[in-house]
């Protein structure tokens, strides 16, 4: 079964470029992430197809991640910047609204900002809400 779930995720993913909208694309990502969240392989190409998307979809597309629980840790380097620049936007958006709705949101992202940092797990969290909040000014 996990095999067959990885297959149907990858077959997925190569449906990706093929999607007409964002809708589609977020579509494909959400099925794919399903099937393959555990697959280190897929998780790599997911991160890699949020990366390549236009700045406008990154952020729902990075979020679409976020909540898969997809382990991004082993995507390369420069997606996983990216990544981290979109949830930034996300996050700005949410310290709009205040401090308590801004740690909420970091509260639900943590998993997926642990992932794409390196190091311990206290300094991956600490790593990554610096890296989304350093060129904040309150």
């Amino acid at each position: 079964m996990p095999d067959e779930r990885v297959d149907r995720a990858s077959c997925t993913l190569d449906e990706f470029g093929e999607a007409a909208d964002e809708v589609d694309r977020l579509r494909v990502l959400a099925a794919a992430a399903h099937g393959g969240r555990d697959d280190p392989a897929i998780a790599t190409r997911l991160a890699a197809a949020v990366a390549g998307l236009r700045e406008s979809e990154r952020t729902s597309a990075a979020l679409l991640l976020a909540r898969r629980d997809v382990d991004l840790s082993r995507a390369q380097p420069a997606d996983r910047t990216v990544i981290v620049r979109a949830l930034s936007v996300h996050l700005r958006r949410r310290a709009s609204v205040g401090r308590a709705a801004l740690l909420e949101e970091v509260a639900k992202l943590a998993p997926l900002l642990r992932a794409l940092n390196e190091g311990d797990e206290l300094t991956r969290t600490a790593t990554a809400i610096r890296a989304v909040t350093t060129d904040w000014h309150w």
